[in-house]
């Protein structure tokens, strides 16, 4: 969101929520990468996937993890995509960039 409600510039505590579900979206998706990777140590948030170890499978898997968390994303308001493409790890090339992608 660039702004409030009423197009306005954000409340801090609005602020305060997106950062939080940043940070919360970065989090849950440096542990799926993990799991998808087959890694005990998650991936930095800005480390390329590629660095970390992904590879096309794991890549799919990785999607296929995220889009199963969609639905509560959701309904707690991080999110309105309802699918996300096949090539999400590949054309975000880190944590980061795909949590900015879903929000």
């Amino acid at each position: 969101s660039t702004g409030g409600s009423d197009g306005t510039m954000p409340s801090s505590q609005e602020a305060s929520g997106v950062m939080k579900a940043g940070v919360e979206l970065i989090s849950l998706i440096r542990r799926l990468a993990s799991d998808a990777f087959g890694v005990v140590e998650e991936p930095g948030a800005d480390l390329p996937l590629m660095q970390a170890g992904m590879t096309s499978h794991s890549a799919t898997l990785l999607r296929s993890l995220i889009s199963q968390e969609l639905p509560q994303l959701r309904a707690r308001g991080v999110t309105g995509l309802a699918k996300l493409p096949p090539t999400l790890a590949l054309d975000q090339p880190t944590v980061r960039d795909i949590a900015e992608y879903i929000m």
